[in-house]
């Protein structure tokens, strides 16, 4: 199975589909935003106020509360989002036409369950090898990459897409290991370009970013075609 092929068919599906999976990354990105601007002019004055008065008013513990409570928000809200961007990636991939663009989010919301499994033992993974040593969080990385996408295009449990996605990773890990160097680079070249764009550099940036995962996961989609054949 070749990398270079699965790329090649994944820019071809994003050409044909790009305005559906466009919508897509432009809604993920504003249900980011609001829950950013939510947290950030809504909530920040209520949790700092209750932080001082539970602990006499240190301005470190009343940030680590903000960071805490905008972690769990995220946390809560990432499996849909992700889960949406997986079923659209399927949705292109079995060539369908739609514009029916909240239906991904729907189906997302009827596995919101095993997503939150799924995404909770995928960024503990990570984040922990990460954080212990550099190696263990790219072998993570690698191995449970394809889960969320398993969780719809296989179904099952959370255990059953996390064995499933072990399993591929250990199949194809040259392969997987291309893919996500060849998507990240793809995101952090394009973000600092868009950065650079006059006035709406940020959100330009930002929008890329959201885009640039779109299609991570539609090459997340091809590839499992094709390891599955």
């Amino acid at each position: 199975m070749s990398a270079e092929a699965i790329l090649q068919e994944s820019w071809l599906l994003f050409r044909t589909h790009w305005r559906y999976l466009a919508v897509i990354a432009a809604i993920n990105l504003v249900f980011s935003l609001i829950i950013s601007v939510a947290v950030t002019f809504l909530g920040v004055t209520s949790l700092i106020s209750l932080s001082a008065n539970l602990m006499g008013g240190s301005p470190w513990l009343s940030f680590a509360i903000f960071v805490a409570f905008l972690a769990l928000l995220a946390s809560l809200i990432a499996p849909v989002l992700t889960g949406a961007t997986a079923v659209a990636a399927r949705t292109v991939l079995g060539k369908k036409q739609t514009i029916d663009y909240l239906a991904p989010y729907r189906e997302a919301l009827t596995k919101y369950s095993t997503l939150l499994g799924v995404t909770v033992v995928v960024g503990a993974a990570v984040i922990g090898g990460f954080i212990l040593l550099v190696i263990p969080g790219l072998i993570a990385l690698v191995l449970l990459t394809p889960a969320v996408y398993l969780v719809f295009a296989e179904g099952g449990s959370v255990q059953s897409a996390l064995e499933r996605s072990v399993a591929l990773g250990k199949a194809h890990t040259v392969t997987i290991s291309f893919l996500l160097l060849t998507v990240g680079l793809a995101s952090v070249v394009g973000s600092w370009l868009l950065s650079h764009v006059p006035l709406v550099g940020d959100l330009a940036s930002a929008y890329g970013q959201s885009l640039v995962t779109v299609f991570g996961m539609l090459v997340i989609a091809v590839f499992h075609k094709h390891a599955t054949r």
